[in-house]
């Protein structure tokens, strides 16, 4: 059962994997960028679910109600999305400024939520 003030250790390692999966997808070349990136941008995926999740039990209904909760969902989704352009390659460029504008949804929630709450 999670509620908002343990939002901020689950968006620092989730923002810390995408992190590393951009600079991975940025400046790494050849075979084990695409493994790496992969498991950094799964391992964030899946510790952002584990928050959702968390904080759905807490709140026991869906996290859809307020503006925060609605960021959670886009910012879960838009990896999702990387991660799906990552899989099916376009450029390293895309990856890395997708990644990079989550982080500018991410760490304003998290930096309101611990101001704030």
């Amino acid at each position: 059962m999670l509620t908002w003030d343990s939002f901020l250790p689950f968006a620092l390692a989730a923002a810390g994997l995408w992190a590393l999966a951009a600079l991975t997808a940025l400046f790494h070349k050849g075979e084990g960028k695409s493994q790496m990136c992969l498991l950094a941008l799964g391992g964030g995926i899946v510790v952002y679910c584990i928050f959702i999740a968390g904080l759905w039990v807490g709140l026991e209904r869906p996290p859809l109600r307020t503006l925060g909760e609605t960021r959670l969902w886009y910012s879960l989704f838009m990896m999702v999305s990387v991660l799906v352009m990552v899989v099916f390659p376009t450029t390293a460029f895309i990856s890395f400024f997708m990644m990079v504008s989550m982080l500018m949804v991410v760490f304003p929630t998290a930096t309101f939520i611990s101001l704030f709450m």
